[in-house]
């Protein structure tokens, strides 16, 4: 599960990278030429926020995330277990609180008020529903790890 949740969350990251980078270029293209085409500033911040909200899920996913662990480091090899458990377990509390239920009770507040990004022609809801999708990654993430038998720090 976690393999596949991995590679998916690579190629999604990938592909939001890609187009980003494509949009980004061609604004830059577009106003050195004249053209203003104004959606592609409104799409690289779209596309910027989900990538970034992937790639946090992704840096979860794969212990990527900065981390203080010093302390931990220097405990015997229980503590170390514990102490595992727990972050996962307060990370699986604060994506689902925070992310999942806050970030929805964002994206649902931001589609009743009904605004829309003029230059795409959709609501900007989609553009915070990054939030609460990303926080249902890290939310099974974390609870996956909480299942998994811990492996030794190297």
């Amino acid at each position: 599960m976690l393999s596949l949740l991995t590679k998916s969350l690579k190629c999604i990251s990938a592909a939001c990278l890609v187009v980003l980078l494509l949009a980004v270029l061609l604004g830059i293209l577009s106003a050195r030429l004249g053209l203003g085409i104004a959606w592609t500033t409104e799409l690289a911040e779209f596309l910027l926020v989900w990538t970034v909200m992937f790639g946090g899920a992704l840096a979860y996913l794969e212990h990527s995330h900065l981390g203080v662990d010093i302390l931990v480091n220097h405990t015997d090899d229980g503590t170390r277990k514990f102490t595992a458990k727990l972050s996962h377990l307060l990370i699986a509390l604060f994506a689902l609180l925070v992310m999942v239920i806050g970030g929805f009770q964002l994206f649902q507040a931001r589609w009743e008020s009904a605004q829309v990004l003029p230059a795409l022609g959709i609501r900007k809801a989609w553009f915070y529903f990054a939030v609460p999708v990303s926080g249902c990654l890290i939310f099974l993430t974390a609870i996956l790890y909480l299942g998994k038998k811990p492996t030794p720090n190297p």
